[in-house]
């Protein structure tokens, strides 16, 4: 009944307020007084969920989807309230939770006016709020003009490790009032009028000593305009904004210092694909500055801060990363920054196919594109010394193992509910048969028993044999089953890359010819534990699995399928992106080959996701190794060839016939350095895509299939009769 007129982030102007019979001549560029008069008196959008006066509450594991505003408001003004009491937070949590699919905002933390910022009353400061491992995307669906977080006036705000996505506006969103509150005031602001309707204040606001740390914040900005990744208001000394990893921003700004900002230190930050990777609002009148920015990566040299810049700034160390190859310390951030493994359990969705679930005790399960979790409270899978336990959660694909498969997976984490609580990989006849099936085998990581193959030896569906070695190693590690014949042999790696053997090959008595396999998790305990796996690899020799990010690679019964993300396959002047999964034979595409596929399906994540044929000299060397060209189809640009044509290690040339998706079968022919693409309806009669030059070719290509999303969103891709001639 009183209206909303929006302003920014959630916030709104509402009543009736009087507009100046002049207003075309004098609410011009220096602002308009009158409407200066509403400033301290907006108000806040409430939430769904809404905590003020309370302190030590933790809100964990909980999905707010389908809210038609904000979902979580923690200490906002007491208008945002239903108490009618507002402010006064501490010591609130929220960890591991999901927002999704809502009208408004994920999270605001804080209020706008006065006793927000000058409480009257010390107990109003919001203050020691923790922010940790969420997952905020596709929010602000209604209200466009609102963050996925937003923190206004508070001490001591950590907001780590949330992975930010799909957004119309910004981010993370940092202080408040546009530098109007501070001490002093704000001189634009007093030209503006605004001071005849509030006080200049002269001590600090509350906003101080907040951490931005670790958050991986991507593919915002879509619909609204100046923004960025992480956006900040206002002075907020002791602030920093730390190891986060900020890509694809649609041509806004990475890290964004709006008017007043003053006292932040962005340091060991990674931001990718933006257009000023470092922007502040400076003027003469706006008071920003004091800001810091120390050993950031960027692949652009666009900002508009400087040491020199006569605002007290300080610029350094900052590296510039042109070619797509980023520094060690680079990749280290893009690798941690997000949901760390822990909370990964917390954070994902249903499993979904070519995989199942299945526990034989209570337990939960979830996928998130190439991350598994399972949680139970298994008592053990051990048949050895008067145990008969076999109680564990999994996921996995029916069928998949047959003579010469292999199954890898790295095991991220696992809780430390015993020494002996296990998290690996697993091959069964039946993994649905508990304390029955036989074929049974595992490798395992534990908590503080270092790796253990273990195996069933006389098919009574108990695991009861074990070598267990490298007792120092701990999650986060990969572990590997490799079947021939009716043997097993077990392996685990600290880098994915050199594998060693655990003790020597096994029979496993009544191995069934076509296997389950997956990973699997107990407890040990009956206090429940989750373990978290990514880089999930079930595939038979020949044919080797590969993925540049994390994705799960999996071969059952001829039909490939591949799960991941992935940026996209493509370079220009300013990108250099070569995000894919792949299932693929090494060394297969002589000088004269020919390469066929057909595309069962292909998830739409984006237009441009891409689906299809790869030859390559290393296939698992993404964004270096040359010979390299593509066969691809899309959800909405048709079929697509690309290549590499200065032996970079990235695909910049294409010629694309559009009109067609999957289904649809795909076919490369090499000839020498020369290279068709070629797709078919029927795989009989074929039209012809383009002719690409390889560069840098070697005699023999790795050749397979490959997808990215060219999205966040994961998806699936699925290829059957790949053949080779």
């Amino acid at each position: 009944s009183n209206g909303y007129s929006a302003q920014q982030t959630g916030t709104y102007l509402a009543g009736t307020w009087s507009v100046p019979s002049d207003w075309l001549t004098s609410c011009n560029g220096n602002g308009c007084k009158l409407f200066e008069a509403t400033r301290p008196h907006w108000n806040q959008m409430p939430a769904a969920v809404q905590v003020s006066a309370a302190d030590h509450i933790t809100f964990t594991g909980n999905r707010f989807a389908n809210l038609g505003q904000l979902a979580l408001g923690i200490g906002q003004d007491a208008n945002a309230h239903a108490t009618g009491v507002g402010l006064g937070a501490d010591t609130i949590t929220a960890t591991g939770n999901v927002f999704t699919q809502d009208a408004g905002g994920g999270i605001v933390v804080g209020g706008l006016q006065a006793d927000a910022h000058h409480p009257s009353d010390s107990r109003m400061t919001n203050k020691n709020i923790t922010l940790n491992d969420n997952v905020i995307h596709d929010v602000a669906i209604d209200y466009r003009d609102m963050t996925g977080l937003l923190v206004t006036y508070v001490n001591g705000a950590s907001v780590s490790h949330n992975e930010v996505y799909n957004l119309p506006y910004s981010g993370l969103a940092i202080g408040y009032g546009w530098g109007v509150n501070d001490p002093g005031g704000s001189p634009d602001y007093a030209n503006r009028g605004l001071y005849d309707y509030q006080p200049v204040y002269s001590t600090p606001t509350t906003a101080q000593n907040n951490t931005v740390t670790g958050n991986q914040i991507h593919d915002i900005m879509q619909q609204m305009a100046d923004g960025g990744c992480v956006y900040t208001l206002s002075a907020s000394p002791g602030s920093t904004i730390t190891g986060n990893y900020c890509h694809n921003t649609n041509n806004y700004y990475g890290l964004y210092h709006d008017e007043g900002s003053r006292n932040f230190t962005d340091t060991n930050n990674v931001v990718r694909y933006t257009n000023q990777w470092l922007f502040a609002h400076v003027s003469s009148t706006h008071n920003t500055g004091a800001l810091t920015a120390t050993d950031n990566w960027t692949n652009n040299d666009n900002a508009n801060i400087s040491s020199t810049d006569g605002h007290g700034d300080t610029v350094s160390g900052t590296v510039v990363v042109t070619d797509g190859n980023w520094p060690s310390g680079a990749q280290t951030v893009m690798n941690n920054a997000g949901i760390e493994p822990q909370y990964r359990p917390l954070t994902t969705g249903a499993v979904t196919g070519p995989y199942s679930a299945y526990s034989s005790t209570p337990a939960a399960t979830g996928q998130t594109g190439g991350f598994f979790t399972v949680t139970d409270a298994g008592t053990d899978i051990w048949g050895a010394g008067g145990q008969h336990d076999d109680t564990y959660g999994t996921v996995y694909q029916a069928g998949a193992a047959v003579n010469g498969t292999s199954v890898t997976a790295r095991v991220d984490n696992i809780d430390n509910t015993n020494a002996w609580a296990k998290a690996g990989v697993v091959l069964r006849n039946n993994l649905t048969g508990s304390g029955s099936s036989p074929g049974y085998a595992t490798v395992v990581v534990t908590p503080a028993n270092g790796v253990s193959f273990q195996w069933d030896s006389n098919g009574d569906g108990y695991l009861d044999q074990l070598t267990s070695t490298a007792t120092s190693v701990k999650a986060p590690v990969w572990v590997r089953l490799t079947r021939t014949a009716t043997q097993v042999s077990g392996y685990y790696s600290t880098d994915g890359s050199t594998f060693t053997q655990i003790g020597s090959a096994v029979t496993l008595p009544s191995m069934a010819a076509t296997q389950d396999a997956g990973v699997i998790h107990t407890a040990h305990s009956t206090t429940p534990g989750s373990a978290t796996f990514s880089k999930l690899q079930i595939v038979t020799s020949p044919w080797r699995a590969y993925s540049s990010i994390p994705a799960a690679v999996s071969q059952s019964q001829g039909v490939t399928s591949l799960t991941s993300a992935g940026i996209d396959t493509w370079e220009t002047t300013a990108l250099h992106d070569d995000e894919y999964s792949a299932a693929y034979q090494p060394a297969a595409a002589g000088t004269s080959s020919t390469v066929t596929v057909h595309v069962d399906s292909q998830d739409n994540t984006n237009a441009w996701g891409k689906a299809g044929l790869m030859l390559r000299n290393n296939i698992a060397a993404a964004g270096s190794s040359a010979g390299y060209a593509s066969l691809s189809v899309t959800p909405g640009n048709g079929v697509t060839l690309e290549w590499d044509s200065d032996s970079d290690g990235y695909v910049d040339k294409s010629t694309t016939k559009t009109g067609r998706s999957a289904p649809v079968w795909l076919r490369l022919v090499r000839s020498g350095t020369s290279v068709t693409g070629s797709y078919s309806v029927d795989g009989t009669t074929w039209t012809t895509v383009g002719t690409a030059t390889l560069t840098g070719a070697n005699s023999s290509l790795d050749a397979g299939t490959f997808f990215t999303a060219h999205a966040p969103t994961p998806g699936t891709a699925s290829f059957s009769q790949f053949s080779i001639s």
